[in-house]
């Protein structure tokens, strides 16, 4: 009887998988998912395009996915419950914080899942918002671990008073090599002492003179911002144009942000003569997602794009989108062009 038992569940479970069902929420069959075949090596391509990434890992990526979370909360000490322990500072895997007023488990699930789809597409350079620093270590071997091969970044924190978050970008060393580290920008410092930043930093094929520049952070969050966002989208593209002045050989400058509005808005619109790859699904809210807020962006001057930037096609155009992987952003990644 045992036997017939479990052939029944694996007949159900074959018919159920046959027939479509979903494996996770928001399931697409074009988007990339830990064990797809993997993409193509961009060295094919001839060392003219790199593999950039855009993501927002959620809170580092520290935590088990977002949609799994216990008792609300205002401080992390309440998520001291139900047997579960409160984290503190060298406190081990396992712990629980409060996040967005929720206990949730401090398990880099995230990121894991994260690494494992960077180590599918093989991405040579990942434009990262909400990184906490005391995390961007921890996060570097992550992803070295599931590649293969060494990382190295650079970042700024931001925050209250410039502390507790932070951004960055991250490069696979074997290919890439650092240039200048441009440093950050203040776009904002909001009522509430926030800092908003972003880090820049020229980068550089190895073997190749070909540079390309990478910006990453993220714009201001509350939706009815949007003259706010404008105005810091203004202050990031001055700073991108006065920095690479100084750059003339990094053809390219390539934007990495969770813009946190939509294709058509007046922040989006400050960049609306870059290449944005053409991406038409949705990266937010990610298990179920209904609006795109998260983007590459390619010029080759600071007059913006004169060519298509992003050179590999895909089913949504020349920009490909991540599973859920547990953050409330699915990321984004594309072939850019090295003029």
């Amino acid at each position: 009887m045992r036997h017939l038992v479990v052939g029944y569940a694996f007949m159900i479970a074959l018919v159920t998988s046959c027939a479509g069902e979903i494996e996770e929420p928001g399931y697409d069959p074009d988007d990339v998912h830990l064990g797809d075949s993997e993409e193509p090596d961009v060295l094919a391509a001839g060392g003219r395009t790199v593999r950039v990434v855009q993501m927002n890992p959620y809170y580092a990526g520290r935590l088990a996915p977002y949609t799994e979370h216990q008792n609300s909360c205002a401080a992390t000490s309440e998520c001291s419950v139900s047997g579960r322990k409160a984290c503190v500072t060298g406190s081990p895997d396992g712990c629980w914080e409060c996040i967005d007023h929720a206990c949730r488990r401090r398990t880099f699930e995230t990121a894991k899942h994260a690494a494992g789809l960077f180590d599918a597409i093989h991405a040579e350079v990942i434009g990262i918002e909400e990184l906490n620093p005391q995390f961007a270590i921890r996060n570097r071997k992550i992803i070295e671990a599931a590649t293969g091969v060494a990382w190295e970044f650079r970042m700024s924190e931001q925050g209250i008073g410039g502390k507790g978050s932070g951004v960055g970008v991250y490069w696979r060393t074997d290919r890439i090599e650092l240039v200048a580290d441009l440093g950050p920008v203040d776009v904002d410092t909001l009522a509430s002492g926030y800092i908003v930043r972003f880090h820049g930093v020229v980068l550089r094929r190895k073997g190749s003179t070909r540079q390309f520049a990478m910006f990453a952070g993220k714009l201001y969050w509350d939706r009815g911002a949007t003259a706010l966002r404008t105005a810091e989208a203004k202050r990031l593209r001055a700073f991108i144009d006065s920095r690479l002045a100084m750059f003339p050989a990094a053809k390219a400058r390539i934007v990495a942000s969770d813009f946190n509005d939509t294709p058509g808005s007046d922040p989006y619109d400050v960049f609306a003569d870059y290449d944005d790859g053409d991406a038409r699904k949705p990266t937010s809210t990610a298990a179920d997602p209904s609006r795109r807020i998260d983007y590459l962006l390619w010029a080759n001057s600071a007059a913006g794009a004169t060519v298509d930037g992003f050179v590999t096609a895909r089913s949504d155009h020349r920009l490909g989108r991540s599973e859920y992987y547990g953050s409330d952003h699915r990321f984004v990644y594309g072939d850019a062009l090295i003029p």
